[in-house]
């Protein structure tokens, strides 16, 4: 009672308010985030901080998430998330720069995707962490990456992504290209990269400032000497575009920090041009660009408040980051994957120890909790585990060169074979078909109404 009263007695005074902020920063923080989130309608998050850990929830209208970001010893960081029915995991080793993310069915471990309704609470999630989470803690910054990138994540990818920082192939970094044209391609089924229909000669590095227009993908091309909001289709006659933060990592313009890259421009441009982000035509570009989302330089410190107007005069702001793109090896590889191995054997040593403590306190919910991440974890494992035995047979039969040139049929390759997987998903989502036909069908009926109402209005 005597802290409360001496608490509202500090508040009445500017620096007796200081030292009770510095005294309460994590409860006072959050309460005055929730208030204000709710006061203009963007969703109601609260949570809770300490020096190693980040947690709360996120409601938007009936839609809710919970989550859990806690860093363990040696920079590796556990996050959980959990919504409408789907529960997301990530587990990053900072120092070792690998990361592997999943999801799956909550209640069970089965296989499960990322639909539209949840991307769209995503993003909004997204948005409020970034406002608030992202600069709290290491805990809360990892967080924020790992949402961005879920928030993008497409229906036809599965959940199961090792995400590797590409040391040997480097990422691009486009903070010194901020405001100005960059080229930006991608492949699909009918054409390859660098092709006009698949190029964008001028995508331009667009930074907050610049804005976004209100149709389509909420992105600018320019038509003859016009600048108009259109969904641009692989158009040969296209060649520049603007706005909605091209070229960031993460979702919009919120992801974790403002990280522009070669990378993310071209996933960027992928998706604005005759693609949707659950397109699988996308999903090589999307892979190639998570690894930016977590590693790439954060440009938030250069100026960002150039024009669209005179954005080819611009000067460069810094120096991009080295890119050689030359040689991926086997080898590198192998490393990379030994050592996603090696953090889901830490966790799954964790679980059963948290598992076994459950059991002793007859805590029978955590007891089911921990038994499925257990479960799901060894079914990551076996993947890994798979990839790895795969890789290594190739290279001991001499089917794998000791090294890899980047090139577009590599790429392509990668995409056909994740297509491949897509198939497993195809139970899930006829479902998903069928609503959208009985969704068809409604909308059809109410054109008829309108236009039989039209009929007896003119008559």
């Amino acid at each position: 009672m005597k802290l409360k009263v001496e608490m509202l007695i500090c508040v009445q005074f500017v620096l007796s308010l200081m030292c009770a902020q510095a005294a309460f920063a994590d409860e006072d923080a959050s309460s005055k985030y929730a208030k204000n989130r709710r006061a203009i309608g963007l969703g109601d998050l609260e949570f809770s901080t300490t020096q190693l850990s980040t947690a709360g929830t996120f409601t938007q209208d009936d839609q809710r998430i919970v989550f859990e970001s806690k860093q363990l010893p040696d920079e590796i960081y556990d996050i959980t998330m959990e919504l409408s029915g789907l529960t997301l995991t990530a587990l990053i080793d900072a120092q070792k720069k690998v990361a592997i993310l999943d999801g799956y069915t909550t209640g069970t471990s089965f296989d499960t995707y990322i639909t539209k309704a949840d991307r769209a609470l995503l993003m909004a999630f997204n948005t409020d962490i970034f406002e608030s989470i992202f600069d709290v803690n290491a805990a809360g910054e990892q967080l924020q990456h790992v949402v961005s990138i879920w928030a993008e994540y497409s229906t036809t990818l599965g959940l199961t992504l090792p995400v590797f920082d590409q040391e040997t192939l480097g990422y691009e970094s486009l903070c010194g290209s901020i405001g100005r044209p960059v080229p930006a391609t991608h492949d699909d089924a009918s054409f390859n990269r660098g092709e006009d229909s698949s190029t964008l000669d001028m995508a331009y590095v667009s930074p907050p400032s610049w804005g976004s227009c209100q149709e389509a993908d909420h992105t600018w091309f320019q038509i003859g000497k016009n600048w108009e909001c259109i969904e641009s289709d692989h158009d040969s006659n296209i060649e520049k575009a603007k706005g909605n933060c091209f070229g960031n990592c993460g979702s919009g313009c919120s992801g974790g920090g403002l990280q522009m890259t070669k990378d993310c421009l071209d996933y960027d441009q992928c998706v604005r041009n005759g693609h949707t982000i659950s397109s699988a035509w996308c999903n090589d570009e999307f892979v190639s660009a998570a690894d930016d989302e977590f590693n790439a330089l954060n440009c938030a410190p250069i100026s960002v408040t150039l024009s669209p107007d005179n954005a080819e005069e611009v000067a460069d702001a810094s120096e991009t980051e080295a890119n050689d793109r030359a040689l991926l090896t086997p080898g590198w590889k192998l490393n990379k994957l030994e050592k996603i191995v090696s953090i889901l054997e830490n966790k799954m040593d964790r679980t059963a120890n948290e598992l076994q403590k459950a059991l002793t306190a007859k805590q029978a919910d955590l007891v089911q909790e921990k038994e499925i991440s257990l479960v799901r974890s060894r079914m990551v494992m076996r993947k890994a585990v798979a990839q790895i035995n795969e890789l290594r047979a190739k290279v001991e039969s001499g089917g794998e060169p000791l090294s890899i040139a980047i090139d577009a049929e590599t790429k392509r390759q990668g995409v056909f074979a994740r297509v491949s997987h897509i198939t497993d998903e195809v139970e899930s989502l006829s479902q998903r078909l069928q609503n959208l036909k009985h969704e068809e069908r409604r909308i059809e009926g109410v054109v008829r109404e309108l236009k039989k109402a039209q009929k007896e209005v003119m008559h």
